[in-house]
């Protein structure tokens, strides 16, 4: 008996918070479209490192025929 309380109860407790998880999900979304004006792009930071590597890429080539 107290092998299933020490496997059921984290176990209940785990899909307790899954649950709440959804249920919070589904409420943001309800409430995103309220606040579409408010919300504004954000740069990500791979994008950030592809153009710095592209302008490196294209300083090193510069320098190549310069030289």
């Amino acid at each position: 008996m107290s092998l299933w309380l020490i496997i059921g109860l984290p176990l209940l407790f785990l899909l307790g918070l899954f649950l709440n998880a959804i249920k919070d999900m589904q409420r943001l979304e309800k409430q995103l479209p309220k606040y579409k004006d408010k919300i504004r792009k954000v740069k990500d930071d791979d994008e950030e490192e592809d153009k710095e590597d592209k302008e490196d890429k294209e300083d090193k080539e510069d320098k190549k025929k310069g030289a």
